[in-house]
């Protein structure tokens, strides 16, 4: 899969570098809603992974060096960290709807999911957004790519592609790990440390199984629902 690293590689790469430019000018993007994170009433429903716990494990420390830099951050617990395989749409306050049809979009899922095989997500190094850090993931095949395309068509075969990819098309396999909450104090040693894991390894992660989730924008531990798990293979 040399050819789909470089690619990810190169999207990784971009993200890194549009991003530090940002944060060498002092430029960061704070989420609003992390201020009020309790009355933040945004739902949605995704099909996600959890990485495996050794790979939590070793993320969750590089977050403990982060924060004692910069303790006013959002940052993400273990047991929250996962990659998303497709937000069937896109979380919003008005999300009682589609909640309404939950049947129909967990009907397009199976249909999606059978017959779908396991893969290994190999994370390795971490790039960065202007609102957040992440964990740059590498599947091993073309699996979790044809899983996005049959979810995405079997949802617009059943009349629920509508909030697909609104936000952008979703392509890569990295977890979110920290979000702006405030103006960053100690932000060249945030840089400095980021750019140290760049090209550190987190692990590998074999992906046996996918989660059907009613979630938050955060993917909160205290506000993520299990609708279904599906065993690949």
């Amino acid at each position: 899969m040399a050819e789909q690293d470089s690619q990810l590689q190169a999207r990784y790469d971009e993200l890194w570098s549009a991003a530090r430019t940002a944060f060498q000018r002092g430029q960061v993007a704070i989420d609003p809603h992390l201020g009020d994170k309790a009355s933040d009433r945004r739902r949605g429903l995704s099909v996600i992974i959890r990485p495996a716990p050794a790979v939590a494990e070793q993320v969750t420390r590089f977050l403990q060096e982060l924060a004692c830099l910069e303790p006013e951050q959002y940052y993400y617990r273990g047991d929250e960290l996962h990659v998303t395989v497709l937000s069937l749409f896109t979380s919003t306050p008005d999300y009682q709807p589609q909640y309404e049809r939950l049947a129909a979009y967990m009907e397009a899922v199976d249909r999606a999911v059978d017959g779908a095989i396991p893969f290994t997500i190999r994370f390795a190094g971490v790039t960065a957004a202007p609102g957040a850090v992440l964990m740059q993931g590498y599947p091993d095949s073309s699996q979790l790519a044809c899983l996005r395309e049959r979810l995405r068509a079997s949802l617009r075969k059943a009349g629920l592609g509508d909030g697909l990819d609104e936000r952008y098309r979703l392509a890569t396999a990295h977890m979110t790990a920290m979000r702006f909450a405030t103006q960053p104090r100690a932000l060249p040693a945030l840089v400095e440390t980021l750019t140290a894991y760049r090209t550190h390894t987190f692990g590998g992660s074999a992906v046996t199984e996918l989660l059907l989730v009613k979630n938050d924008w955060y993917m909160s531990a205290g506000r993520v629902h299990v609708v279904k798990r599906y065993r690949l293979g």
